[in-house]
């Protein structure tokens, strides 16, 4: 059971690493429409973030 549990566990990892993988791919090809406030900004269409001040 619990090697079934961790088998999954992996599984899922991968599959939200790939996911990631694809939503870095979608930023850099978006022609951003930013807005937010003087602390950060962020990305209308792919949801990307800024930070403006730290």
């Amino acid at each position: 059971m619990i090697e079934q549990l961790q088998q999954e566990i992996n599984e899922l990892h991968a599959r939200v690493k790939i996911l990631q993988q694809h939503i870095e791919e979608l930023q850099q090809t978006c022609d951003h429409h930013f807005c937010g406030d003087s602390y950060f900004v962020k990305c209308t269409k792919c949801h990307k973030i800024e930070v403006l001040y730290y």
